[in-house]
């Protein structure tokens, strides 16, 4: 399946459980969103350790779920690894694991 399709499976399935209308996320895919996160996934990765607010660009709750889950598709996609992903709260944190060299 291609990126396009997984994509507006995801749309399709956020209209079902958000209640925003399908015509209504069809006509949204300026990329906006997308790049909000890959932003805070490259916030999560320069930033080990803290959480980085999940936040869309359109205020409300079924926006930020949407961008949550979009962010979660990309760093699964992307095979990221050390990555939190707090769906209550919104944020997400990267634990960055170091090996420790000894001589």
């Amino acid at each position: 399946m291609s990126w396009i399709e997984d994509r507006l499976k995801a749309l399709k399935n956020a209209s079902s459980y958000s209640g925003i209308p399908w015509e209504e996320l069809q006509d949204r895919r300026s990329g906006r969103s997308t790049g909000l996160a890959l932003i805070a996934i490259g916030q999560a990765l320069t930033h080990p350790g803290e959480e980085i607010r999940i936040k869309d660009h359109y205020d409300s709750r079924e926006a930020d779920e949407l961008l949550m889950r979009t962010t979660f598709d990309l760093v699964s996609k992307l095979e990221l690894e050390g990555f939190t992903f707090n769906k209550a709260y919104k944020f997400i944190r990267f634990d960055l694991l170091e090996d420790k060299i000894t001589n």
